[in-house]
């Protein structure tokens, strides 16, 4: 077990982080960030899993934080 704490960087590197969105309402957004994942992943990625399960996800409670924050 590695035992370094586990750092945002390691969740969140470089290519995954989007700061020139381009949707203007939420569900093209999951959309979008569901692709930038999608093109980070080496390998088959269940684009449309994936988008589902984000989507029931979200229908539970926002993952939205406000002022523009998710």
């Amino acid at each position: 077990m590695d035992p370094r704490p586990l750092a945002l960087g390691d969740l969140f590197p470089r290519q995954r982080i989007r700061l020139d969105v381009a949707s203007v309402d939420k569900e093209s957004l999951f959309e979008e960030l569901v692709d930038l994942l999608a093109s980070t992943v080496p390998g088959h990625f269940p684009r449309s899993e994936a988008l589902a399960s984000l989507l029931e996800r979200e229908s539970m409670m926002t993952t939205g934080i406000g002022k523009g924050l998710a």
